[in-house]
């Protein structure tokens, strides 16, 4: 009550299509996110992941800042 509008087709179909995109590669990626989670509960490694971690002799790995893995293998 009070608040503008929020739903994702009040903004049009271009907003539409790219909430639709990320939605669909939310979904794609729940069973690695799954996957990750049971993982980290087992072993403590985090779900996402410093470069460093799995390159720790790379230079260029400890100042990705930007940068992380999504496990061992997804770059975000």
């Amino acid at each position: 009550l009070g608040t503008a509008d929020q739903e994702p087709w009040r903004f049009g179909e271009t907003v539409t299509d790219v909430i639709r995109a990320a939605l669909v590669l939310r979904y794609r990626l729940l069973p690695h996110l799954y996957t990750l989670a049971q993982g980290a509960a087992r072993t403590a490694l985090p779900v996402m992941r410093p470069l460093a971690l799995h390159w720790p002799a790379a230079e260029d790995a400890a100042r990705g800042v930007t940068q992380y893995l999504l496990g061992e293998g997804l770059l975000g």
